[in-house]
């Protein structure tokens, strides 16, 4: 059985009344209740398609097998329809996975999923649990460094904020929950999803927000 867990902190929001989706999250992983040190770390954010993106906490074996077994049914609807499956479409497919999964492992992770709509114009962000459900917000965050990065986002987030306000705000909120939760740092890697697609941004060198800077 694998006991090897990102940790974690993984946080995500919309900006710009929903045009896009930034996501951000550390790059360190545990395993038996120790770090386990890697030199360029462990990535947490997975790109399925142009359109859809996750980010997952909990066992890696599971998770690495979620987004491989995603891409393989996305790309599968899409020979079979000839379109995308979008939005809500993919939340619900992906709930399917992970309730199969579930029962079929003792281990389990925690997934958020941002999409963009090209015949809506806008984009979506959901959190789904291992147990199936789904939770559609403006914002979000999980694992064990959210105690920290939620409320952070909390008191600053606005619908308003552009791609790079919305970058920062969670940039800062990785930072402030690597300097507190032993099980979040090495690293940052941070994503935006728009109408254009997906671009990655490794910011691992950055030192951490500490608690005086907030």
């Amino acid at each position: 059985m694998d006991h090897t867990h990102t940790g974690t902190t993984i946080v995500a929001m919309k900006f710009q009344e929903a045009s896009g989706i930034v996501l951000a999250a550390d790059k360190q992983c545990t395993s038996y209740g120790f770090i386990s040190m890697h030199a360029k770390g462990f990535q947490k954010l997975h790109k399925i398609t142009d359109a859809v993106i996750v980010a997952f906490s909990g066992s890696v074996a599971v998770g690495q097998s979620f987004v491989r077994f995603m891409r393989y049914h996305l790309r599968q609807y899409r020979l079979e329809h000839n379109q995308e499956l979008r939005g809500k479409g993919v939340a619900n497919l992906e709930s399917l996975i992970l309730q199969s999964m579930g029962s079929a492992n003792e281990e389990s992770i925690g997934v958020i999923l941002g999409c963009y709509d090209d015949l809506a114009h806008r984009c979506e962000l959901f959190s789904i649990g291992s147990d199936g459900s789904i939770v559609d917000d403006d914002y979000m965050a999980t694992g064990s460094g959210s105690l920290f990065s939620y409320p952070y986002i909390k008191t600053r987030y606005q619908q308003s904020f552009d791609e790079p306000r919305a970058l920062t705000l969670a940039e800062d909120s990785i930072r402030l929950s690597s300097s507190i939760d032993v099980f979040s740092g090495v690293g940052i890697l941070s994503a935006t999803l728009t109408a254009n697609g997906i671009e990655f941004h490794d910011v691992s060198v950055e030192p951490p927000l500490k608690l005086h800077d907030v």
